[in-house]
């Protein structure tokens, strides 16, 4: 099981330079906040196998989309966006790793139902979505990216505070920045 979350992980990195370390990044912080959270040791393990695999559809993605150093233009980022479901059918078939799909598919939906790729909004994300969300924006917000350079963590925090209600669900922000 562990063997084959490293593997599909190892891919992703391969593919996507801005991968490397970003996965175990968020699976730390990630189980930070969901031990905080008090969540049982079977969340605990979605949220850690997610955190490892929720960019595996960029697999799927055209390389230079990945490695570009300017802005995505309006069709490079639609075209990205498609990840979450290249990632939900990557998994769906290994049996042990069904339970992640929900949280692969929906980690980019934001609070007020405007993400993708279905619209959800407010609880009607997964549980274990909304978290891998605020954790994976809040590591991206840190690190340099090929387009811009990385924020302060209270530049990030400020964000994350901002954001609250519209991109992340706001008790789950107000959590997070209790570790932070």
């Amino acid at each position: 099981y562990l063997e084959t979350i490293t593997a599909l992980a190892l891919a992703v990195e391969a593919k996507d330079p801005y991968s490397r370390g970003h996965l175990d990044r968020v699976a730390k912080l990630i189980v930070d906040f969901g031990r905080h959270l008090g969540l049982g040791e079977k969340q605990m393990k979605v949220l850690e196998n997610s955190a490892e695999l929720h960019d595996i559809g960029k697999i799927g993605v055209r390389d230079e989309l990945l490695r570009k150093k300017t802005p995505l233009t309006k069709e490079e980022t639609d075209e990205l966006k498609h990840h979450v479901i290249i990632g939900e059918n990557i998994i769906r078939p290994i049996k042990m790793l069904a339970p992640l799909c929900r949280v692969v598919r929906h980690h980019q939906e934001r609070y007020d139902g405007t993400g993708y790729p279905d619209g959800l909004k407010g609880k009607e994300i997964p549980l274990e979505a909304r978290i891998l969300k605020i954790a994976d924006a809040f590591d991206a917000m840190i690190i340099n990216r090929p387009y811009r350079k990385a924020m302060s963590r209270q530049e990030a925090v400020q964000q994350l505070k901002k954001n609250k209600g519209t991109e992340f669900d706001p008790g789950l922000v107000d959590k997070f920045l209790e570790i932070v």
